[in-house]
């Protein structure tokens, strides 16, 4: 399941949150979590999903032996693989990559997650399932990811004109969550 969006906008968070779940855990028996960015060599995937689930394996390279290796990991498993900032458009290279989990021999159900900036990333991943296009949010949203950070204890009042200045701050966030998560440190006055 492929899921796209600009930078920022927390595609990495929304795979984080689900990857951490009690209740994914309990439905998997195997979760990994690869950072994949402009790299999309089929061995060097395989070698770093190996490294995830078996340290003592690291630095296996030959395509054959990654395989083998894997299907003694995975074999009759469900596993939730996240394949984290993927950039790579080479449809030949998904298919690679695709064929080699395919012989992994795992239980069906297993999950594989793409988080990508690319609509053709995500539409060269997807099978089945559609991709999840995460949005900009809300000046009211940012608002309130602003506000919670400059002002932790919710119940407390706000003077209208930092409330005025907190907004024109949201607005200029341009929708974007981590934006609106870092301003407040672009503001923080610098100790003495």
């Amino acid at each position: 399941m492929p899921i796209v969006g600009m930078a920022g906008l927390g595609k990495t968070t929304v795979a984080r949150s689900l990857f951490n779940k009690d209740s994914i855990g309990g439905h998997f028996e195997k979760k990994i979590w690869v950072c994949v960015s402009n790299t999309l060599e089929v061995n060097s995937i395989l070698s770093w999903i190996l490294e995830y689930l078996n340290p003592t394996k690291a630095g296996i390279q030959r395509l054959d032996a990654l395989l083998k290796n894997l299907v003694q990991e995975l074999e009759k498993k469900r596993y939730f693989l996240v394949l984290d900032d993927v950039w790579n458009e080479d449809p030949q290279k998904w298919s690679n990559l695709m064929t080699c989990l395919s012989k992994l021999r795992s239980a069906q159900g297993s999950v594989v997650i793409v988080t990508t900036r690319s609509a053709s990333v995500a539409s060269i991943t997807k099978k089945v399932i559609p991709m999840y296009v995460l949005r900009s949010l809300s000046v009211d949203d940012c608002w309130d990811i602003l506000k919670k950070r400059a002002f932790p204890d919710g119940n407390a009042p706000i003077a209208k004109d930092l409330e005025t200045i907190g907004r024109e701050i949201a607005r200029k966030c341009a929708g974007i969550p981590l934006t609106a998560k870092i301003q407040l440190l672009d503001l923080a006055p610098i100790p003495p």
